[in-house]
This record gives structure tokens, C-alpha cells and sequence, in this order.
């Protein structure tokens, strides 16, 4: 045999002899030694409210059980293998107020060793605060209150317009009616203290960048003049600027277009400057009139859908929309107080969203910034909907019928807004007015019954928490469906000479009259019945 082939054959033989030559005696090694403790982890666990889960790892010498002391907690068995087993471990949420605790047992053998659990308990709802009548204060906010009192919007006159031509048009929606001197002189006479005057603008703007107002401004400082040597406090704004007007088929937006804005930040920037315009122009023509005159920077402005559409449903949404109207009222404030004159410390009106009660108190509104600290916060009351506005529900209050159980229908929803804003604003010197309020006129006289009694309690009810407030007018007759009239838009005389008078009146009462014995309770006391 060959020497070369022969040599790896004695080299294989001798390394087998050496690898297990002088080991025949040794204990193979486990594949891991058995631990003489045992260990867990976590030792702890914070649960949130909704519940949750983890898992227990534990090393022990012998197989371990592990038992939860609750049944909230359910412990799912594991896989003991090499000395090592894992314990899904799942929480149950907790739907009671009270925080809890429990603990798993792991045992192996004498080992012992709990892992402990603490959760919380939800949270505890905010007991609203009871509505408690407040005294009579002294600050800007109730002088303001007293100022003001009782006012009447003449609407649909100088807001009126005709969505073809989207056009503003005296009348158009009154049957051509104009308003003369002795409408105002008349409001005086039944008691009234202050007058809005509604007015949209389309359609007298002129082009970018001037946006020059037409003589559309001067038949408003006629106006404002009539109203002025009646004696009448009052408040001018830009109204319909904002609403969306059904057109060939489809909705058209106006120019105060929030939905665009919040879409596109140039589309802001121009309705910012246009803003910043129209409102320099009405400061200018009436800087030199006297505290009697206040100005309302919008009416209603929303997207189309008051607050209820998917835009604002959104929390992003919604905190854009919001910000940028509080951004359009800084605007109207800053372009106010750069005309100077009377403007300087004329007192402002600015809504929330939709001048929504709801959506004005919410965190989204902010008052604008005011170098004057003379801001006042304007919302809009027609609630509940049905009764108010279309007059399907002919009752309302404690004494409706017991199909009605919706809670806008209670009076205490009323005193709750108005107990919010006076807690919110009116406590801290901030003025706030019901810049529109009332309910569809009725042909029944059951249902009218309540709907004096709606009138004199949300009257009643404003003036105790400090806010002033001024009736819906619109000159339209009939029943139902937003027939808010009252006076001839010509005349300024009661369309009927008793219903009329027995509406201003319930108003009245719930402004002016006065007595210990006059209460918001009293007026709860004396409501209809079917």
C-alpha cells in the first residue's frame, strides 16, 4: 500500500483514541440547571379604565399554577417548559366609579409570589351646577342689560335679497314695504329700548381690492339716523353675507364662505381682506355717532349644514371653523378701532358658530382680542325647533303634553344656557344679548297660550342672569313655518292690534316687570295647560 494513503488513516485513529480517552466517567451536562428560586415579571400592573392585558413570565423549579383573587381578572394557563412558563393575563374594563385592585398568586411548590393589579375607576360626570339666580350686579355686563332691555329686529327688510341676481333689495321679501321714520318712533312708543337693524350686503361691494360700498350706505345711516332721534338703542351688522342661496339647480356660498376658507388659506386671506374693507367703510360713515350705536361684526355664519354637517362633526373640523371665524372677528374688532373717533370705545357684538348657544359657549369661540375691553357675545335662541320655528309642536314647558319628552322642550334647558353665559361672560363684566329670539306665530289659541308663555319665560329668564334680548320680526303673516310678524314695516303698527300687542307684551313683562312677587318661578307657575 502506498505510504501517502496509509497516513490519514493512523492520524483518524489516534484523534479517536484522544477524544475519548480519560472521559468515560464524566455526568453528561443538562441543557440548563434547575433554578432553586423563583422569579416573576412583572410584579405590577396598571390597568387602564377600558381594560387591557399582559402576560406574567415566571422561572420555577417545578411547575407553577397561577390564580387570580378577582374575576375581573381571568389568568389563561401557559407552556412549562425548561423551568420557564408565560401567563397571558386579561383585564376586564371598569364600569363603576370606584378604583380596584387584585392580585395573581404564583406558586411552585413552597415558592409563593403575587403579582399585584390596580385599575381605575371611570370618571365621575360633572354634576351640572344648579342653575342659582344671581343678584343684580353693577358690572359693564348688567349696565349693558339694562341699556338695552327689550329690543325688536326688523328682519327681513334691509337683510332681504333676491337670490337670482344675488342681490340685496329693500323689501324684496316684505312686498316691496320701506322702512320710514315712524316705524322707529312707534317701536319707542311700545316700549322697545333698542332696534336691530339686519342688512346683508350682496351685491353693493365693489370689486378687490377697494370692495367700495355702494349708496346702499347711505340708506343705512338713514336708518341708523331714525333710529337715533327715536330714542332707540341700536345695533347694525352684515347678515346674509354668509348664507348659502339655492340657485339653477344647486347651493351658490356668499362671499363670508367658512367652508372655502377652511379649505384654502388664500380663500381666508381675501374674505379676510374683504372683511377688513367693508366693515373700515360703515366704521368710517358712522364713527362720530354716540354709544347708542353698536356694531355686530356676522349673523349665522356656518357652513351650510349649522353645525350638524360632517365638516364640523370632525374635532379637526371643527376647531378649524371655529378658528377661523374667531380669526373674521378679530378682523371686524381690529378694523373698527382703526377708524378712531367714538369708534375707538364703541362697544362690538360677536357671535359663536351659527350664533348657536351651544357652539358659543364651547371651548372653539374666543372673544377677540380688544384694546376697548368692549366686546359683547350675541347668540340666537329658537329652541326647541319644532315649537319655535315650524310650529309643528303646538305645546311646550312643564305642562305639554307627555308625548313631548325631548329635554329642549323644559324650561330648565332655558335657564341652563342662560345660567352658562351669565357663569361664562356676563359674572366677568362681558356683556351678552339674545341678538335674535322668538317663536312662529299661531292661528290656535291653546297654542297660543304657549307661545306667550315661551316668549315671557325665555324673557323672564334672560333678564334675571343678565342678558338683554331682542324679539325675531320678520312682517310675515300667517301661522307657522317663520311667521314672526308684528308690526307693518311701513307703519311700524300692530299688524293685529291684540295678538301683536299680547306678544310684545309677554316680552315686556319679562323684561320690565318688576316685584317680589314677579319671579322666574311665578311665571313657571302660571304656564298653560292642554
Amino acid at each position: 500500500m502506498n505510504m501517502r494513503l496509509r497516513m490519514p488513516v493512523i492520524f483518524l485513529a489516534a484523534a479517536l483514541l484522544f477524544s475519548c480517552g480519560g472521559k468515560e466517567n464524566e455526568t453528561p451536562v443538562p441543557e440548563s440547571e434547575a433554578p432553586t428560586t423563583m422569579t416573576v415579571s412583572p410584579t405590577s400592573y396598571e390597568a387602564p379604565v377600558e381594560g387591557g392585558g399582559f402576560t406574567v413570565s415566571v422561572t420555577a423549579p417545578a411547575r407553577p399554577t397561577a390564580v387570580a383573587s378577582q374575576n375581573w381578572v381571568t389568568v389563561t394557563d401557559g407552556t412549562y417548559s425548561k423551568y420557564k412558563i408565560d401567563y397571558p393575563v386579561k383585564v376586564a374594563s371598569n364600569d363603576t366609579y370606584e378604583a380596584r385592585t387584585a392580585v395573581v398568586t404564583i406558586k411552585s411548590g413552597s415558592l409563593s409570589q403575587e403579582v399585584s393589579i390596580s385599575q381605575p375607576g371611570k370618571e365621575k360626570p360633572v354634576e351640572p351646577e344648579t342653575p342659582t339666580e344671581p343678584e343684580k350686579g353693577d358690572n359693564d355686563a348688567w349696565k349693558m342689560a339694562e341699556k338695552l332691555g327689550l329690543g325688536l329686529n326688523i328682519g327681513n327688510q334691509m337683510d332681504a335679497f333676491d337670490g337670482n341676481s344675488e342681490k340685496a333689495i329693500e323689501g324684496y321679501w316684505t312686498n316691496g314695504q320701506k322702512l320710514s321714520k315712524s316705524v322707529f318712533t312707534s317701536l319707542k312708543s311700545k316700549g322697545f329700548k333698542s332696534v336691530r337693524i339686519p342688512i346683508t350686503w350682496l351685491g353693493h361691494i365693489g370689486a378687490a381690492p377697494d370692495y367700495k360700498i355702494d349708496d346702499r350706505l347711505d340708506r343705512v345711516a338713514e336708518l341708523v339716523d331714525w333710529a337715533e332721534q327715536a330714542g332707540l338703542n341700536t345695533i347694525i351688522n352684515i347678515h346674509h353675507d354668509g348664507s348659502l342661496d339655492y340657485k339653477n339647480g344647486s347651493y351658490t356660498t356668499h362671499w363670508l364662505n367658512i367652508r372655502g376658507a377652511a379649505a384654502d388659506a388664500a380663500v381666508n386671506t381675501q374674505i379676510k381682506a374683504e372683511i377688513k374693507a367693508v366693515w373700515t367703510q360703515i366704521a368710517e360713515r358712522f364713527k362720530d355717532k354716540g354709544d347708542f350705536l353698536i356694531f355686530e361684526s356676522f349673523n349665522e355664519i356656518q357652513d351650510g349644514h349649522w353645525g350638524w354637517g360632517e365638516d364640523y362633526k370632525s374635532t379637526a373640523g371643527k376647531k378649524k371653523q371655529n378658528d377661523i371665524l374667531n380669526e373674521w372677528n378679530q378682523t371686524f374688532v381690529d378694523a373698527v378701532r382703526a377708524t378712531g373717533g367714538n369708534n375707538a370705545q364703541r362697544w362690538l357684538g360677536v357671535p359663536g358658530y351659527a350664533a348657536d348657544p351651544s357652539f358659543t359657549l364651547n371651548d372653539g369661540f374666543a372673544l377677540p382680542d380688544d384694546p376697548a375691553k368692549r366686546v359683547m357675545v350675541s347668540f340666537h335662541n329658537y329652541t326647541p325647533y319644532a315649537f319655535c320655528q315650524t310650529g309643528e309642536a303646538s305645546d311646550w314647558g312643564h305642562t305639554r303634553r307627555s308625548n313631548l319628552s325631548d329635554s329642549n322642550y323644559s324650561e330648565d334647558f332655558h335657564k341652563e344656557i342662560c345660567y352658562k353665559f351669565y357663569k361664562a361672560y356676563v359674572e366677568k363684566g362681558v356683556p351678552v344679548y339674545m341678538g335674535e329670539y322668538g317663536c312662529t306665530n299661531r292661528t290656535d289659541a291653546t297654542a297660543r297660550k304657549f307661545q306667550l308663555y315661551w316668549l315671557e319665560y325665555v324673557s323672564k329668564c334672560a333678564k334675571t342672569f343678565g342678558i338683554s334680548g331682542f324679539i325675531w320680526e320678520n312682517g310675515a303673516v300667517g301661522a307657522n313655518g317663520e311667521t314672526y310678524g308684528i308690526i307693518n314695516h311701513e307703519t311700524g303698527e300692530y299688524l293685529d292690534p291684540v295678538y301683536s300687542k299680547q306678544i310684545v307684551e309677554s316680552c315686556s313683562d319679562g323684561f320690565y316687570k318688576e316685584g317680589i312677587s314677579y319671579t322666574l318661578e311665578s311665571v313657571y307657575n302660571k304656564a298653560p295647560k292642554y
